[in-house]
């Protein structure tokens, strides 16, 4: 089996941001009764995570000895709140071409990234939805807070780690989209900022309005002035549509490129929706694994225009440059720009997954 990346997810109940809009209430209910209380976090004196760490690590053997992937992505709930993270990180990065740490930016102090930058191989990924704490109001509401993450990103910024910033776009920060692009743009460093709309039937509160799309819309005719931080035209041109039709109407091939892992052994088909379980790397065997992927209906049904499954009409994520690639819409050199997938070893990997 092929994918071009492992999504991988540890304890995703664990975090120290109350985001307005986290889709985590949303879960399965199998994934919510994924126990971390006896995983230890940076504010625990006593104890540590070296038996979690060694299960996880055995875990993380067993889905490459099944799809053994050129890219590891790993994310939480807040991945650096679990404590001494970073050595984990640093026991497994070496299996990987590339390795994306997603972050909510809170504990990255200069130790920490310090390590992450000693490992040449790793992108940080942080979730941020302004550069101000009314345009990040959906994510923070303490001014010391918001100051803290935006010194540590500055300093990612400095240290030259490259570095992705994922932008939710909601009521509170999508009609000044452009402030944001301006204030990084401004900062000069190794940044790809990556705007993307929320989504949820919980969060529909938060949606923008269309005076707010309308203004979103401007993207398009500034894209030259700061196109160095942006994403591909294609892909804001996308999300523009997305925006102005109120639903996705290209199919998706992100299912067939990214598989879905969790630390306990858990398996779906798509990154974006969990409802479809492959199995558990835990309880079954390999060969059954790999039959399940291999003979699940689901992934033709992603990819049909239109989609025809609800979650996939209200969906757009920040890896719809893989769709874009795919679809022939961008270049190998738009796709390069988002260095997650820059590697030799991703790029023959896309082309082959082009081709199925």
């Amino acid at each position: 089996m092929n994918f071009l990346m492992n999504d991988f997810i540890i304890t995703p109940d664990l975090c120290n941001y109350k985001c307005d809009y986290c889709l985590y209430k949303e879960a399965p209910d199998w994934e919510k009764n994924n126990n971390s209380n006896r995983t230890k976090t940076v504010y625990d004196k006593e104890g540590d995570n070296k038996d979690f760490f060694i299960k996880t690590k055995g875990i993380l053997e067993k889905y490459d000895s099944i799809f053994k992937t050129p890219i590891l992505r790993i994310c939480g709930g807040e991945l650096f709140y679990i404590k001494d993270i970073m050595s984990f990180i640093e026991q497994i990065y070496g299996n990987y071409e590339t390795v994306q740490i997603i972050s909510n930016g809170h504990f990255l102090d200069d130790e920490l990234l310090s390590r992450i930058k000693n490992l040449n191989n790793c992108i940080l990924h942080i979730s941020l939805d302004g550069h101000t704490l009314e345009l990040n109001s959906r994510r923070l509401k303490n001014s010391a807070y918001q100051d803290r993450l935006i010194n540590n990103i500055k300093n990612v910024i400095k240290m030259g780690i490259p570095l992705e910033i994922a932008t939710c776009l909601t009521d509170a920060n999508t009609k000044r989209y452009e402030e944001m692009v301006s204030y990084f743009y401004g900062l000069e460093g190794d940044v790809l900022l990556l705007p993307f709309p929320v989504r949820g039937e919980e969060c529909k509160e938060f949606y923008p309005s269309s005076e707010d799309k309308e203004a979103f819309s401007r993207i398009l005719s500034y894209f030259d002035n700061y196109k160095e931080i942006l994403p591909p035209y294609k892909y804001l041109e996308r999300l523009c549509s997305f925006f102005n039709d109120g639903r996705r109407r290209e199919g998706c091939h992100i299912p067939k490129a990214i598989i879905q892992t969790f630390h306990n052994g858990d398996i779906t088909a798509c990154c974006m929706d969990w409802s479809v379980k492959l199995g558990n790397a835990t309880k079954d065997l390999s060969s059954e694994i790999a039959d399940s992927i291999c003979n699940c209906k689901m992934y033709n049904l992603y990819s049909l225009t239109p989609p025809r499954l609800a979650s996939c009409r209200t969906c757009f994520t920040v890896s719809e440059i893989i769709n874009l690639y795919i679809d022939g819409q961008i270049s190998v050199e738009d796709l390069q720009k988002m260095k997650l997938f820059a590697g030799k070893e991703s790029l023959k990997l896309v082309e082959s997954i082009k081709k199925i």
